[in-house]
């Protein structure tokens, strides 16, 4: 039987993401040399008359998020020269690449000494931090290692930056399991776990520990910080590693097979699933935004507030001198199964016979209610991820049949 969204793994399945997990950071070289292979003065990527100059450094590029964002970012980037620290990134696919200074060891984010010699090598402008211990059955089996990877990593990277580089600016991608999951609420704004009042958010150890990662950005980075929480990314495979997959990969994979089980899926858990490739674009415009302003350090409100057509007395601006937090969910809030069935059709298979609706065993285990409402960011970002489930399905369908 296929459970959709339930928690089946074996032993091998554990020790695999405990040893090679790519998004926990695990692995560490000490060296940092930069690939040489790019002739810069052919680059005119410059949009700006500052002659503006990105340094990025990103972690988890060896995920699925990450892979989706660095592919991106070769592609689309016009903001300027880019150097690029894609921590995790598969070496033998830096030849394609047309950036300035590459750099891709990875940054163990487990030791001080790594992450500190990283930041010192690097001096990054802007850290985007994708990287975790991202499966939350594997973060309630090894809290120890969740707290490890996520809060103390995300603390490590974070005060390394502010020592180092000083008024250089932190992106923190967080996820929709800081909010409490509870069908009695209306759809989740930022405030109801404010990183400033709030001590304890947080579902599970994974949310909770993701949650903790929030405060440390804000206590640390102040409004030079920005927290985005992610809804389930849904789409196709990485362009990087195939192997990389939303859920939509395996369950294509079993709605294409003519005699396979009923795919269960879940009726009783709903969210604001948000397509990858609008996370990556929405990643760009943010870093392309952070490059085109010269005098750092700038506050990431006042940043974004500057290339915005808000009014200076709306209540978006009442703040702009505080860390800024973002839901970053789809327009569409759906339950698994709504996604499945939607799927199942796309794909010619009867919903009545391939899907089998089913419920939460153990509502302590999964959320029942994510839905976010992301109205802040989209004000802030006209048509940030705003690609419809369908839109998108579409889309990494292209991809993954």
């Amino acid at each position: 039987m296929v459970v959709f969204g339930a928690s089946v793994i074996d032993v091998k399945a554990l020790l695999l993401v405990l040893l090679f997990a790519s998004t926990a950071e695990i692995a560490h070289r000490s060296s940092l040399q930069p690939n040489n292979s790019y002739d810069n003065a052919k680059r005119n990527h410059n949009m700006f008359k500052n002659g503006a100059e990105m340094r990025l450094m990103v972690t988890g590029c060896s995920g699925y998020v990450g892979g989706h964002f660095i592919s991106a970012l070769n592609d689309k980037w016009r903001g300027g020269t880019l150097h690029l620290y894609a921590s995790g990134f598969p070496e033998e696919r830096i030849t394609n690449f047309r950036f300035g200074e590459v750099y891709t060891q990875r940054i163990e984010l487990r030791d001080d000494a790594s992450v500190l010699t990283a930041i010192k090598s690097f001096k990054p402008t802007l850290i985007i931090h994708l990287a975790a211990m991202a499966s939350t059955r594997m973060c309630e089996l090894n809290e120890k290692l969740c707290f490890d990877v996520n809060v103390k990593g995300t603390e490590r990277l974070a005060m390394a930056l502010r020592k180092v580089v000083p008024k250089s600016l932190f992106l923190y991608v967080s996820t929709d399991w800081v909010y409490s999951g509870d069908i009695s609420h209306s759809a989740f704004v930022e405030q109801d776990c404010d990183v400033r009042t709030n001590k304890n958010c947080g579902f599970g150890i994974y949310g909770q520990s993701k949650y903790q990662a929030e405060r440390v950005v804000a206590s640390v980075c102040e409004s030079q910080g920005l927290i985005l929480r992610s809804a389930l990314v849904y789409g196709g495979p990485s362009p990087i590693d195939p192997a990389k997959r939303s859920t939509l990969g395996w369950m294509v994979d079993t709605l294409q097979q003519q005699h396979a089980d009923p795919l269960n899926v879940f009726t009783d858990e709903t969210r604001s699933p948000v397509f990858v490739g609008d996370i990556a674009d929405l990643l760009i415009h943010l870093a392309t935004t952070a490059t085109s302003i010269a005098d750092l350090p700038m506050p990431w409100s006042q940043l974004l507030h500057s290339q915005s057509n808000i009014g200076e007395g709306s209540e978006e601006c009442s703040d702009r001198d505080a860390l800024l937090v973002l839901n970053m969910g789809g327009i569409d809030t759906m339950t698994r199964y709504e996604m499945a069935k939607m799927l199942a059709i796309m794909l010619g298979r009867d919903p009545s016979v391939y899907l089998q609706p089913t419920t939460i065993d153990n509502p302590t285990q999964r959320p029942q209610y994510l839905e976010m409402n992301s109205s802040k960011l989209q004000t802030l970002i006209p048509n940030a991820c705003s690609t419809s489930f369908s839109k998108g399905l579409s889309r990494a369908l292209g991809d993954l049949t």
